[in-house]
């Protein structure tokens, strides 16, 4: 489910809050992922976990999906693996049994996905041999380096740019040493998990690509700043990873096409219902655009403005389209007056 990469499989999708005591490692296979690993100890009673979480956000409909987990070597995985699902931001409920071989997971479409629970699962090997969930996370901090990235979006400044941070995140992952990089939402801190292997030097090759990349030396997020940092990149939301941030365009699109609707709608009358649909045309016409990587770079305001015209105009009488085109020729930015 998760995008291929010629370096190690990924790691943690942060750090979950259980712990383990490392005993044997149990191969789990997860429909066609690749094998993963699971520390097993001694049985416990019962003969599934059922664990509810977070609620779903109102107006989204919760979605499931079926994990098939072969190799677990007994009910405490079962429930370890539980735990670690229970802890996905997103996931309203999770029942895995280790006599069915896995189990199904509830989750909010808007705030998780299918990817991101295979990783909470794969975070369960890398605690293995580890002990405690304090040594696991330990371990990988020593790995993770931080830093201050101007990537925030000028038209959502409330969220990072997706269009801007997925090329230079693809970038990184494509140097050695380098094992994964991620975003967090805000834009404001790029997160380089390294391999286990990456000298010094690599590092040192990662962190110039990153200043090319933005035209400018980050800085390096330290002390009592980096741990806070650090604490929130090894909790399991709010961070994307390479196509993830798509995720960031879409809400973009979203915040946008609000914001467009709202500055017509000042303009000329328009019904609730025709406005929902006008904004549902101008966001897909733009999701469309922010996240296909070969086309965004190349897109000029005029072909966006011609997009969200013609993607508007069967919602819109003429006074409603010149209404749109004036929107649109005040820039997708927020005014001074405009959240």
């Amino acid at each position: 489910m998760d995008r291929p990469t010629k370096k190690e499989p990924a790691m943690m999708n942060r750090c979950l809050c259980l712990s383990l005591a490392a005993a044997a490692a149990c191969a789990i296979t997860l429909a066609a992922a690749p094998a993963l690993g699971q520390g097993c100890c001694e049985p416990a009673g019962g003969k599934q976990a059922a664990a509810p979480a977070s609620e779903p956000r109102a107006g989204v409909k919760p979605a499931t999906v079926n994990l098939t987990i072969g190799g677990m070597c007994c009910e405490r995985s079962a429930g370890a693996i539980t735990q670690a699902l229970k802890g996905l931001d997103g996931v309203r409920a999770a029942s895995i049994s280790f006599e069915r071989g896995g189990g199904a997971v509830e989750y909010d479409p808007a705030r998780a996905d299918p990817a991101r629970i295979v990783e909470a699962v794969r975070a369960i090997k890398r605690m293995s041999g580890t002990g405690t969930y304090e040594a696991a996370r330990n371990l990988l901090a020593e790995r993770v380096t931080l830093y201050e990235v101007p990537l925030v979006c000028p038209a959502a400044p409330q969220i990072g740019c997706g269009s801007l941070a997925k090329p230079t995140l693809a970038a990184l992952e494509e140097r050695r040493g380098v094992a994964e990089a991620w975003l967090n939402r805000a834009g404001t801190v790029l997160a380089v998990v390294w391999s286990e292997e990456a000298t010094k030097g690599q590092r040192e090759e990662g962190a110039r690509l990153l200043a090319d990349r933005l035209a400018s030396a980050p800085k390096e997020v330290a002390g009592a700043e980096r741990e806070k940092r650090l604490a929130e990149f090894l909790g399991v939301s709010g961070w994307y990873r390479g196509a993830a941030v798509d995720r960031l365009s879409e809400h973009e699109a979203g915040v946008i096409a609000a914001r467009l609707v709202r500055r017509i709608r000042a303009e000329v009358s328009v019904a609730d219902d025709k406005a929902d649909a006008l904004a549902a045309a101008l966001e897909a016409a733009m999701k469309q655009r922010f996240t296909d990587s070969a086309g965004v770079a190349k897109l000029s305001k005029e072909q966006l403005a011609d997009a969200l015209e013609q993607a508007g105009r069967p919602h819109l009488d003429d006074t409603g389209a010149a209404a749109l085109r004036k929107a649109v020729a005040a820039g997708l930015r927020p005014r001074a007056d405009e959240r």
